[in-house]
């Protein structure tokens, strides 16, 4: 039995021939209340595993308040499966704080702004006495 355990509470991944939201056919639902992930059996690999992502980051979203729509829950999800597919070593190296370096990049300095700049900067502006008009 897979599982993902997300803050206090473990969730059982089940993988379901068709998972029904009401009346939607859907490719995948997160349960809160039975603990559960649910998604469709006869999705592709590569479609598992973005829709587990996708409702991993909605167990996510309701365990941290984040208040995200659907919208963005798709894009976040997206985003986080490009990330690991792109570096698979990452969440190894996450999970065993593997972040060491050869050696250490100096930290980025803003430029100094040049010394006219910064002189005509300085300098007091002296205004005139404006007149008044008579009425």
């Amino acid at each position: 039995m897979k599982t993902v355990k997300i803050t206090y509470k473990t969730f059982e991944i089940v993988a379901v021939h068709n998972p029904k939201n009401s009346s939607q056919d859907i490719d995948g639902l997160y349960k809160h209340d039975s603990s559960q992930i649910v998604i469709k059996s006869t999705l592709s690999a590569e479609e598992k595993t973005r829709v587990l992502l996708h409702e991993i980051t909605h167990a996510l979203d309701t365990a941290f308040d984040i208040g995200l729509n659907e919208t963005r829950v798709e894009k976040l999800a997206q985003a986080y499966a490009t990330l690991f597919k792109d570096n698979p070593q990452l969440m190894h190296d996450l999970i065993d704080c593997k972040f060491e370096f050869d050696e250490e990049v100096p930290v980025f300095k803003p430029k100094q702004k040049p010394k006219v700049a910064v002189a005509a900067t300085a300098r007091k502006r002296k205004t005139l006495p404006t007149k008044r008009r008579k009425s």
